[in-house]
């Protein structure tokens, strides 16, 4: 039945351009078909009055009405419909339908040259070009719209971070002529985490640091960095930036001992700077891999790490009591003179860790020495506190053998009875400071961090 309407339909549309007269009455009635997306129809009315363009006009609209309705199934003959109709429509200057032929084609670049060059249709053209993976062109067209949003969007999408800073920059430099001053920081704001958070993916961290360098605040490059728990970065951005105070926070949460020291030193606190660099000597030097807590051993970098606790105490307030614990500490080979003296300035100072190191490494040397050589009529007192009678003796001993295992057997006592009572010395900071452990006050809490947490000591626990 309805073939039989179309077939009287069109019967009745050939009876009534029949009797038309007039060249006028003819593209008339072509146009009002045109409209009515009859195009086969208004073909033949322009044909009649020879409107060339018109007439190539409609034949290009039939084209493509009917490549769309052939694509599914013939795909190919639509391909050449389409690309018909796109040669037809530019022959006569209908350059936004040439662009959507192009655009149905996916030939993206096409369409947006002629969106961009014919039209002046700038959002469709770098909506083509974004579309044809050419991000930079398409970025260029937003930002010559001033389509700050859709510029970087593309810029993001493109992956142009670069490209997006410059425009960036340019907009920052003219925010005065912009109307939402605030949705433009916005938008930029969005741009930048996307431009870090895709380094930080990619492990990029070079990039990364140069973008989260852009961020307005300071607390936002914090946020950021602390979030993704970039402590390293962070603790540079801090230094970089004058912040001592939250970089020496980071280096101890990091648990950089030497960085947290140097910070120290700039801050001024020479005393904790030199404490710090000591502690990380000896930790390092009792604890190494390998090591049981003693002797003490040498390792890379040792003797410039202690000039450095030389270079703080010098503008402190502990100058002697440092300076000869750096030499108990150091690893240098000394005589049976100097071993002597280190540790008779060190109980003079009351340092007693100087003193029960240095006491330990004179019963080493005594335990090396050739037992041949010892002085045997010796009138040394085993009883022996003071310091005084020690300078004369300028030999090796029994009675500096039993002085000193009497003295380093009174010094361990003395530390393992203070886990019971507290006596009037407390010895907890050596006991810490031997085993490579920080105390740290978080509030009301006290924290113990391990400088070496896969010390032997800690494995035997």
């Amino acid at each position: 039945m309805s073939s039989l309407m179309e077939v009287k339909n069109v019967h009745s549309v050939t009876d009534t351009m029949q009797t038309f007269s007039t060249p006028e009455e003819w593209k008339s009635r072509g146009m009002k078909l045109f409209w009515e997306k009859n195009y086969e129809m208004s073909l033949m009315c322009f044909k009649q009055v020879g409107e060339t363009d018109w007439e190539k006009r409609a034949k290009a609209a039939y084209i493509m009405e009917t490549a769309e309705q052939i694509r599914y199934y013939d795909p190919e003959r639509a391909h050449i419909n389409l690309l018909e109709a796109a040669e037809i429509f530019l022959s006569i200057g209908r350059f936004k339908s040439a662009a959507e032929c192009f655009y149905d084609l996916k030939d993206y670049k096409q369409a947006g040259s002629i969106y961009l060059d014919k039209c002046g249709e700038l959002i469709k053209a770098a909506e083509c070009f974004t579309l044809a993976g050419r991000y930079k062109k398409a970025a260029e067209i937003h930002a010559k719209g001033n389509y700050f949003t859709e510029c970087l969007s593309v810029c993001t999408k493109g992956k142009c971070y670069d490209l997006g800073l410059k425009y960036i920059d340019f907009w920052k430099q003219h925010a005065c002529q912009h109307d939402n001053v605030g949705k433009s920081a916005e938008i930029r704001m969005e741009f930048l985490e996307s431009c870090t958070s895709n380094s930080f993916v990619h492990k990029d961290r070079k990039s990364m640091m140069k973008f989260v360098r852009i961020f307005p605040s300071m607390d936002l490059k914090r946020k950021f960095l602390m979030s993704r728990k970039c402590l390293d970065e962070l603790l540079l951005l801090e230094e970089e930036s004058g912040n001592i105070v939250e970089a020496v926070e980071i280096s101890r949460l990091i648990g950089n001992v030497l960085c947290e020291a140097d910070l120290l030193g700039k801050r001024g606190d020479f005393d904790k700077a030199c404490s710090l660099v000591l502690l990380y000597v000896l930790s390092h030097s009792l604890w190494v891999v390998g090591s049981k807590g003693w002797p003490l051993k040498s390792f890379v970098q040792m003797e410039e790490i202690l000039e450095k606790a030389m270079i703080f105490e010098r503008q402190g307030s502990n100058f002697e009591t440092v300076c000869i614990e750096i030499k108990v500490v150091s690893n240098e080979s000394v005589d049976w003179s100097v071993l002597k003296h280190n540790f008779i300035a060190s109980k003079k100072c009351k340092s007693f860790l100087g003193e029960i190191l240095c006491c330990r490494k004179i019963l080493d040397f005594h335990f090396q020495y050739d037992v041949t050589k010892y002085v045997w009529d010796d009138k040394l007192s085993g009883n022996l506190n003071g310091s005084e009678e020690l300078i004369p003796c300028s030999s090796v001993s029994v009675g500096t053998l039993f002085h000193f295992w009497n003295s380093w057997k009174n010094n361990v006592v003395d530390v393992l009875d203070s886990f019971e009572c507290l006596g009037d010395v407390d010895f907890g900071e050596f006991c810490l400071k031997y085993f490579g452990v920080r105390q740290q006050l978080n509030g009301l809490n006290i924290t113990y961090v391990l400088l070496h947490p896969a010390a032997e000591w800690v494995k035997n626990i």
